[in-house]
This record gives C-alpha cells, structure tokens and sequence, in this order.
C-alpha cells in the first residue's frame, strides 16, 4: 500500500530507536550515579551547617566553611556538567529521530491521501513486524532486564 522508500525510511528510524535502547540504558546508569554524588553532596553540606553551628569551629583560624562550600558546589557543577555533556548528544539523537518521523508521516499523508492515520500505522507496522523491528513494551521491559542481567554477569566475570 505505502511506497516502499518510505517503509524503508520507518525501518531505518526504528533501528535507530532500538540501537538507542542501550544507550539510555546507560543514560539511567549516569543518572544513578550522579545522584548517589548530590547525596554525598548534600551530606557533605549538613555536616558543613553542623560544623558552622558549633561554637568552638567558629572560632579556629584554620577553619573556613566558606571555602568548603565552594569546595561542594564546584563538585555539584563537574558533575552536572558530566551529566550534561553524556545527554546531549542522545538528546538530540532523540529530537532528530522525532522529525524524521514526522516529516516521514508528513510525506506518506501527501503521497497516499486516500490512507487514513489507522491505516498508515498499520501498514508500517507489518512491514516493521516483517523486519522484526516491532518492539512491543512488554519485549522493551525484558530487553531492558536481559541487558542489565548481561551487565551483571560480565562484571562477575571481571572480577574473577
């Protein structure tokens, strides 16, 4: 029903997606760690409010909270710029993939107005079932345990 260019168009975006999977495996794997260090962080600025409260600490010379504080928020940034410089680029890997499809369903609706949205859906879907591309969310969810099982026992591995 729907040229083949643009069926071939949906198969290369959806193998893009999946290849994408990993990568916000890794993506959650970032974020994990990034809030293990802002609760660090955030410990390291109670115990600096703890440390200011107290009367003796004021007094010794050698003593500077506000030099502990930059100390902390310096990480606070690094951090954040880590994060920051590993999502941009699936960031904007995701936000191309997203036109790409709109601009695909855009040029499918031109070419084959006599397809309603139901239609046009279906029709990419078999031909992605065909390519075996069609991920449903039950197989996302199971894709996402296998790699982390995978990652598991490759780390054992090392280990040994």
């Amino acid at each position: 029903m729907i040229d083949e260019r643009f069926l071939l168009a949906a198969v290369n975006i959806r193998r893009t997606y999946i290849k994408m999977l990993g990568d916000l495996n890794k993506y959650q794997e970032k974020a994990k760690e990034t809030l293990q260090m802002l609760d660090t962080a955030y410990k390291k600025l109670d115990d600096l409010e703890n440390n200011m409260k107290n009367e003796k600490n004021r007094k010794d010379e050698g003593y500077s909270p506000l030099e502990e504080l930059v100390k902390v928020i310096n990480d606070i940034e690094r951090e954040g710029k880590k994060l920051e410089n590993f999502t941009n680029p699936i960031n904007k890997e995701i936000e191309k993939l997203a036109l790409e499809e709109q601009e695909l369903y855009k040029q499918i609706c031109l070419n084959h107005p006599d397809l309603n949205e139901d239609q046009i859906v279906e029709c990419v879907k078999e031909r992605l079932l065909k390519e075996k591309l069609w991920l449903y969310k039950w197989e996302v969810f199971f894709f996402n345990i296998y790699l982390k099982h995978y990652r598991l026992k490759w780390l054992r591995f090392q280990n040994i």
